[in-house]
């Protein structure tokens, strides 16, 4: 089985990425090939992406940006063959709130069961796992398109309008909420402690999907952030 590994740049890499790059460069489960589109806008390098994986012959396209590196091996989820995998991440949106500026990159999806692995409505195109199956529809030929107001304002990320574009094509849209990303940026140190000072043994854990508890299966720090990863998820626009 092939699979494209795009990372989107703008001339560099973060060191981060790379190392987990070279790791999955080892995968031996799969013919990987890499590459390192930079064209701009974001939403024109990420079209450019899909035409390029079209025209080859892989079977999973694996698009991440420059700034972003998994928790684990995001090629273990190519053999559940579902139609797009989304990586969360947080982004930092202090215009949604200023008490709680870091939030999650996901919208959660009405009656969708709370899972580490879980369907939602749409979720940022930071790292994104996608099938062949998907990319060939006719409708997704363009699918990232950023839409703007009659007074020029975005008012829709590409990234979102690409979920919207998938749902109505008749896939669906997984987050792997035990692979998060992280994100490297600049940020205020002060606002990173006070977010951080809240200890997650201070708080209760619920019961796992699996009624057993969860904490079984999981550590109970990784399953409290699942937790707060499924209630952080909210209709924002990602980064």
């Amino acid at each position: 089985m092939k699979i494209d590994v795009a990372v989107l740049n703008q001339g560099s890499v973060r060191t981060e990425l790379v190392e987990k790059l070279l790791k999955l460069s080892h995968d031996q489960r799969y013919d990987l090939s890499f590459t390192y589109p930079s064209r701009a806008p974001v939403a024109s390098n990420r079209n450019y992406i899909c035409k390029q994986f079209r025209e080859g012959d892989a079977d999973f396209l694996l698009m991440t940006d420059d700034d972003q590196h998994w928790e684990k091996n995001p090629l273990d989820m190519v053999e559940h063959d579902l139609d797009v995998v989304g990586f969360p991440t947080s982004v930092y949106q202090p215009v949604v709130s200023m008490e709680k500026p870091v939030r999650w990159n996901m919208i959660k999806k009405e009656g969708a069961e709370e899972a580490p692995i879980t369907q939602v409505s749409g979720i940022g195109s930071g790292s994104l796992l996608i099938a062949r199956r998907v990319l060939e529809h006719p409708d997704l030929r363009a699918p990232f398109m950023d839409k703007f107001d009659e007074d020029g304002i975005r008012v829709s990320s590409e990234d979102l309008r690409f979920c919207d574009a998938v749902w109505a094509a008749g896939f669906q849209v997984w987050a792997v909420l035990v692979n998060p990303c992280h994100h490297l940026k600049t940020v205020d140190l002060l606002l990173m402690h006070k977010l951080l000072e809240e200890p997650a043994d201070e708080h209760p854990v619920s019961d796992g999907p699996d009624g057993t508890g969860g904490i079984a299966e999981l550590p109970r720090k990784l399953w409290y952030t699942i937790q707060r990863l499924w209630g952080g998820a909210r209709d924002v626009e990602s980064q």
